[in-house]
């Protein structure tokens, strides 16, 4: 008699509640998305405009290239940077390339919010629960507000792995293998479904997704080309699986990563005070910790075909999914939206069991998308305090593996039916996990080989930049080009030099005694230098010894072509990166023909351009006495140093570090390098290093 009064005020409460968090969508949150063009759509809808204009975009991750074409169209977002996104994922937004950003937003935003409407019904035909209260936690979602704000591909995504859980569900198997496999060309992560479907002993899905990977990267790679595909899964992809494709001492993200660089790598600028300086320490626990949580997601899962897949399939999928977002490595806020799934999964399956549970679990779903927890920098220990989000997830998808624990582990099925329990299945898949632990220790162990040996010859940067890049040496120190939250940067010794004009990013430069020259990028890049006239539509000066500016790189659809004097000097085939000149007038410079390597050409004026025959090279230097060229060469995932005797041809390693050692340049004693490293920062997030090469 008395639960049904009770069950009525639960119901008004909802819709009281729902309607509140309706206003506050309907006249704060969208509008907030509406009016403004935030990261991170910028960086998908750029790329996908290149390919469409038909631009070389083999270097798309380049920070700096992406951000000079960001300039030259004026989109109105101070940074841009394609890392760790995945070329296929752009395409989404290929229809939309056309369109002035914030209007391509606006659309986007329609079609996000369109998607939704599908993600609810399919929902409540997977949980039978009300649509009311889907839309209830759908609108209390903080991280789908994040999504909408930053235009973000995560509703797409939970489009996607609804839609394929539904099939799942549904028992369509070759259909959820398809989605599965456009969700991982999307976002990495999604590739661990291919697990499930092989536990599951699902050909057909496995087969479906495998394939759907396979016909996905072939388009992607018609529409970017060779070039971007294989930097992605050379170096991008690796640097994202080990959390350092974004600065990886942020605790704000949140992450097992995250947490375990701030307590145990040593880094100058970012981590100067880590609890203990034991990188062995974090290259053994990282992948063991990540194994203690994913390892119970799919050994708790039944093997096989079972007879309750129809109502333990959603379950499953939901402890996996939540088991591989609280092992990422580099997780935002938005990430979890995904959590949508698992707690409507989560709460048909608890409420009929245990309403304080249930109450739970959306406190958890609640807490991680929170937005006001304290995420400051702190030093040591203290930073197990300020990662709560990671701590709430855990929990969450303990709460997700607790059902599935107790029908895996209930009595025995019946006779003629099938027995969830495995044991010679489920030891195969403990050895196998305990193999891939051990390889992934012995992996990270030799990762750290070399890694910090840069610091000693590191230049202190300045405390608010995130990168420096292009070190030379100045009238009174070291000068570089250096990226902060306001943009890029002409720095000496920490002082920063503004643009000539504001608003505009500084992106190249070359100086001598005498004169500097600058690429000033806005709606074009022009070389200026002050008592010169300025040359547009050029970037990355070459100075003579008395400061003549005798050539620079001109960009025509993304390609780098390099001019002398006004003159091209270079092949049409050619994609120039950098050069450096040689006292006969001829050049040295790293290029690309077609989708082929970079390697280092000399090219002479009226004659064909010979390789270097340097192996796969780049960022050409030579020394100020012409005795020695140094350059970066790429072996084994990483850019390291090398030095070549220009009258002996010998060469030999400077550096052998897991990371990346680029843009050398000469001190004025053909003695001393200066050079930007990224060893045990992230990827592309280089800061310079001084070093006497040279006895």
């Amino acid at each position: 008699m008395t639960q049904k009064p009770l069950t009525r005020l639960h119901q008004i409460a909802e819709w009281l509640l729902l309607a509140a968090l309706t206003v506050v969508f309907a006249f704060h949150i969208l509008p907030n998305a509406w009016r403004t063009l935030n990261t991170d759509f910028p960086n998908y809808l750029l790329t996908a405009q290149l390919a469409r204009q038909g631009y070389d975009t083999s270097q798309a991750y380049d920070w700096r290239w992406l951000q000079r074409e960001k300039d030259h169209r004026g989109i109105d977002q101070r940074i841009v940077g394609l890392a760790p996104i995945t070329p296929f994922s752009t395409l989404f937004v290929w229809p939309l390339a056309n369109l002035a950003p914030l209007t391509a937003k606006h659309v986007w935003l329609v079609l996000q919010l369109g998607l939704l409407i599908p993600v609810a019904f399919a929902l409540r035909v997977l949980t039978q629960q009300p649509l009311r209260r889907i839309a209830l936690l759908a609108l209390a979602c903080q991280p789908l507000h994040r999504n909408l704000l930053y235009g973000q591909f995560y509703i797409l995504l939970l489009a996607l792995l609804v839609a394929a859980c539904w099939a799942y569900w549904r028992r369509l198997s070759i259909l959820a293998g398809a989605l599965i496999g456009i969700a991982t060309m999307t976002k990495i992560f999604p590739a661990i479904f291919l697990l499930y479907f092989l536990r599951k002993r699902d050909g057909r899905a496995l087969a479906a997704g495998v394939l759907t990977i396979a016909l996905c990267s072939a388009v992607s790679v018609a529409v970017y080309g060779w070039s971007m595909h294989r930097y992605y899964l050379e170096i991008i992809l690796p640097w994202t699986l080990r959390g350092e494709a974004l600065p990886p001492y942020i605790l704000s993200a949140s992450s097992l990563s995250t947490l375990l660089h701030c307590l145990f790598v040593f880094e100058p600028q970012w981590n100067p005070h880590p609890w203990h300086n034991l990188p062995a320490v974090f290259a053994i626990l990282a992948p063991t910790l990540q194994m203690l949580i994913l390892a119970p997601a799919l050994l708790l899962i039944p093997t096989g075909a079972t007879i309750d897949d129809r109502t333990s399939a959603p379950l499953e999928w939901s402890a996996l999914l939540c088991a591989t977002l609280a092992i990422s490595t580099v997780p935002a806020s938005y990430n979890f939206t995904l959590l949508l799934l698992p707690i409507v999964v989560l709460s048909a399956a608890l409420i009929p069991r245990n309403r304080l549970i249930a109450l739970i679990a959306v406190f958890l779903f609640l807490a991680i998308g929170y937005p006001g927890w304290k995420t400051s920098q702190v030093d040591g220990l203290a930073a197990i305090l300020h990662v709560p989000r990671l701590f709430f997830l855990i929990a969450f998808t303990g709460l997700c593996l607790w059902p599935i624990a107790q029908g895996r582990f209930k009595t025995p099925a019946p006779n003629n039916a099938p027995n969830h329990l495995h044991p010679q299945s489920d030891l195969i898949w403990s050895a196998t996990f305990f193999a891939i632990l051990v390889f992934s220790i012995v992996s990270n162990l030799r990762h750290q080989r070399g890694l910090y040996d840069d610091y000693q010859f590191r230049i202190p940067i300045h405390p608010d930049s995130l990168l420096a890049v292009q070190p030379s040496q100045g009238g009174t120190g070291v000068e570089s080009i250096n990226l902060y939250p306001e943009g890029y940067r002409l720095t000496e010794d920490g002082a920063v030099s503004e643009p000539i004009e504001s608003g505009s990013d500084a992106l190249s430069f070359a100086s001598s005694s005498n004169t500097r020259w600058i690429e000033q990028v806005n709606t074009t890049s022009r070389l200026v230098a002050p008592n010169y006239l300025t040359i547009d539509n050029a970037r990355s000066p070459i100075l003579a010894a008395d400061g003549t500016l005798i050539a620079y790189i001109r960009d025509e659809l993304g390609r780098g072509r390099l001019y002398a004097h006004e003159v091209l000097v270079s092949s049409e085939s050619m994609n120039v990166l950098e050069a450096t000149a040689l006292s006969d007038g001829s050049f040295l410079a790293a290029a690309s023909i077609r989708s082929e390597p970079e390697q280092i050409f000399e090219i002479k004026p009226n004659q064909a351009s010979q390789p270097a025959n340097l192996g796969r090279a780049r960022y050409p230097a030579l020394s100020p006495d012409g005795r020695w060229l140094a350059y970066s060469r790429f072996e084994q995932g990483s850019w390291n140093l090398w030095l070549e005797n220009r009258s002996t041809h010998a060469i030999h390693s400077l550096t052998s570090g897991a990371c990346n050692h680029v843009e050398p340049a000469w001190e004025q004693d053909s003695k001393t390098l200066l050079y930007a490293s990224d060893c045990g920062r992230a990827l592309g997030f280089t800061a310079i290093c001084r070093r006497r090469v040279i006895p």
